[in-house]
């Protein structure tokens, strides 16, 4: 922290804040901070991360008792002074992200202690523009601090004539050598740590202030902010991660490296001067889209009567697709990021994994709720600062939302979109790295999907433009119809009817969500995929109760037969396949089991599913490889990640609080047994074939299990319900 403050002729700081509520935390000091916002030309060129400023008093006044305070972290011991009643004012100026953060701390010589708190609303920082921390000094001596336990914003500048605060009268003549301490102070980028202190031995007649000025005022437009927007300056960037990265860092976050298969490959990427929003577009910049387009509004307004809760008019949209971003931005006359030019804007010039360090989880701050609801969001209002803030300025890229990028790729015969960032549903450090990348379906939405936008660095920045409801719902009423909700009963089942083959399952004893079950997704026919989830074949409901379902599905060679029964913690699906040919065939069925519906069980970071391997233990699906382009995609393991002679195929995910599983499974009678999940619907397939003799059928069976518990509960239901033989 540099040298011991407690010496006679250290003069005091002066301090010219730019906000006066903005408080954020900083994890270097673990304290809540005073964040001032210093000029580019004056910022500190500070690679160790702090510069320092140091202000000491002394004198005769005997310093309150602080033993009420409370022991702050960063508080040290210290020997006591040989002065009785000297009383030391110390501070630090951290800098987080171009940002330098002012804390102070007092030193009580006579009870041998340093003490750090924050500048806060209660030292006077409210309302003015600009604050003052000035403390006059005569000779070795100090103004009477007996009043203040900490440097308080109050005096003004020295005029001649004009008290202190401190009722002291401040004369207006100066010395050469206090201003050239003022110059030496100003330069800030000559030195990152320094210190002001006055010879001990030096005597001037009457009063003399020494003080360091830092003014921003908080009304200026900055050359590189704009409208809401930052400017990233023409550069070569280092994005994506290399294989030799991937590796490394799955060791670190216990997964497979395939799991990094969405970042971009690691290259120097030549950038063009841009703007990008400092924080991602908000509900209400969204319904001032809205409102003017026409656009279809996002679902989860649907259950508020149209709109977002009150609360919630500044936090970031969510519920959008990639095209409905692409869609907003073209009407804001802007344009989504790429996804080189988004780790640029967060990752900065000195890449590190995160975007403030190494260190997880930095000053990041997630929200922890015992319960999860996808109509109301864990997002907060942008500019907070605990979710993410680049160096940059750009801000609100780590907890709030899964940000939609321009980057695109063909996949199974759609347009794939990626995505940047970690949003408030997301737990698992290793996507929160400025590399990680999430490529799905341009038209998905999610409770946690949203985007910011782009511009040319050669342009203006547009204004934003917002709406708020005339009538909305509070987010407290709204968080009280959802816990109201408690339905009971047993396991229900709706089927879709007509051409498809979509049924909805509820279980109460789990929550009032629903998941859904497509039976089959696709079926291959002697290797040929005569259904598949883009095709609809000829087909007939003959059952539809919350009991019981079933339908008659008819193909050129092949009739199936489907039946769905509900009962005790358990849904059983057979399909029955008739061969209608004169040959044997062989018959594979994936049904799709999506557990989207239910945020207690959503799973797209695979933390808390598991697949069961050929030696009958659970292992967890992040540790087991992922196969194509879009890794977070329907793919599974190889057959060698769960063992030899694999006789059956079974996951489960545990809910997010631990209480409670669902778990899908198929053994028995059957070969090529396999699992596959889709981490961003968390779908789990559970997979295998068999035999159709010719003009002869055969049945194959999958449970579904809604089990209160653990693993361990569904590894004897597994084996009781599909009478698995316990040698096998």
């Amino acid at each position: 922290m540099g040298r011991e403050l407690a010496e006679p002729g250290l003069h005091a700081c002066q301090i010219v804040a730019r906000r006066a509520d903005d408080v954020q935390s900083d994890r270097n000091v673990g304290l809540p901070v005073r964040q001032l916002e210093i000029p580019r030309i004056a910022r500190t060129d500070a690679d160790e991360g702090q510069g320092v400023f140091g202000a000491g008093l002394a004198g005769k006044g005997k310093p309150k008792d602080a033993s009420h305070r409370k022991t702050l972290p960063g508080e040290e011991d210290g020997a006591p002074g040989k002065q009785r009643g000297v009383r030391a004012f110390q501070g630090r100026l951290l800098r987080a992200g171009g940002v330098l953060n002012w804390v102070q701390s007092h030193r009580d010589i006579r009870a041998g202690r340093t003490r750090w708190s924050p500048i806060g609303p209660g030292d006077g920082f409210s309302g003015p523009t600009f604050f003052s921390l000035c403390f006059p000094i005569i000779g070795d001596k100090p103004c009477d601090v007996k009043r203040a336990k900490q440097p308080r914003p109050h005096c003004e500048a020295p005029t001649n004539g004009v008290k202190c605060s401190h009722g002291r009268r401040v004369p207006q003549h100066r010395s050469a050598s206090d201003r050239d301490h003022d110059r030496k102070g100003l330069n800030m980028q000559a030195s990152s740590r320094f210190l002001i202190k006055e010879p001990a031995t030096r005597k001037r007649p009457g009063w003399a202030i020494v003080w360091i000025m830092l003014v921003a005022a908080s009304n200026a437009k900055a050359a590189d902010e704009q409208n809401g927007m930052v400017l990233i300056p023409a550069g070569r960037w280092v994005v994506g991660t290399s294989d030799s990265e991937r590796t490394e860092l799955a060791k670190r976050f216990d997964c497979h490296p395939s799991w990094l298969g969405d970042d971009l490959s690691r290259r120097e990427s030549a950038l063009a001067a841009f703007w990008i929003d400092r924080s991602p577009v908000t509900n209400a910049q969204y319904l001032a889209f809205i409102e003017a387009t026409g656009h279809p509004r996002p679902d989860w307004w649907g259950r508020w009567g149209g709109v977002f809760p009150i609360e919630y008019a500044d936090h970031p949209v969510v519920g959008v697709s990639g095209l409905d971003a692409v869609a907003y931005a073209k009407w804001a006359g802007k344009r989504l990021p790429t996804a080189e030019q988004w780790e640029a804007a967060v990752g900065g010039p000195n890449r590190s994994t995160f975007a403030w360090g190494d260190d997880w989880p930095g000053p990041v701050r997630l929200p922890r709720r015992d319960r999860i609801w996808w109509e109301l969001p864990g997002t907060e209002p942008v500019g907070a600062g605990n979710r993410g803030r680049a160096a940059s300025g750009v801000q609100d890229f780590a907890g709030q939302v899964l940000e939609w990028v321009s980057n695109t790729v063909p996949h199974h015969g759609v347009q794939f979109q990626l995505m940047k960032g970690a949003s408030w549903f997301h737990e698992d450090p290793v996507n929160f790295r400025t590399a990680s990348g999430w490529y799905a379906y341009e038209g998905w939405r999610s409770a946690f999907t949203g985007f910011r936008c782009a511009l040319a660095g050669d342009q203006k920045p547009p204004p934003a433009r917002q709406s708020k409801p005339k009538q909305a719902i509070s987010a407290a009423s709204a968080a009280s119809q959802l816990k109201g909700t408690s339905p009971a009963g047993p396991i229900a089942l709706a089927a879709a009817g007509g051409a498809s083959r979509h049924l909805s399952i509820r279980c109460p004893a789990l929550g009032q969500e629903s998941v859904a079950l497509s039976a089959p997704e696709t079926i291959l026919w002697n290797g040929n995929g005569v259904l598949t989830w883009q095709k609809t074949p000829t087909m007939t409901w003959t059952e539809r109760t919350s009991a019981r379902a079933a339908y008659r599905m008819q193909f050129d060679e092949l009739r199936v037969d489907a039946e769905f029964i509900a009962r005790d913690a358990l849904v059983e699906q057979r399909f029955t396949a008739v061969n209608l040919t004169d040959k044997p065939g062989s018959f594979r069925t994936s049904s799709c089991f999506n557990l989207q519906g239910h945020p207690m069980f959503y799973d797209c970071e695979q933390l808390r599913t598991f697949a069961l391997d050929s030696r009958g233990v659970f292992v967890p699906a992040r540790r087991l490889s992922r196969g194509g382009d879009c890794v977070r995609w329907v793919t599974g393991p190889t057959a060698s990640d769960l063992g030899e002679d694999l006789r059956w195929a079974v996951l489960a995910v545990a809910s997010r609080d631990g209480r409670q599983v669902i778990a899908t499974g198929r053994s028995g009678a059957g070969t090529g047994f396999s699992v596959a999940t889709n981490a961003l619907f968390t779908c789990l397939h559970a997979d295998s074939s068999i035999e159709v003799p010719a003009r002869g059928q055969a049945t194959t069976r999958q449970a579904f299990w809604f089990l209160e518990g653990g693993l361990d509960d569904v590894a004897k239901r597994w084996r009781g319900d599909l009478e698995l033989d316990q040698g096998r």
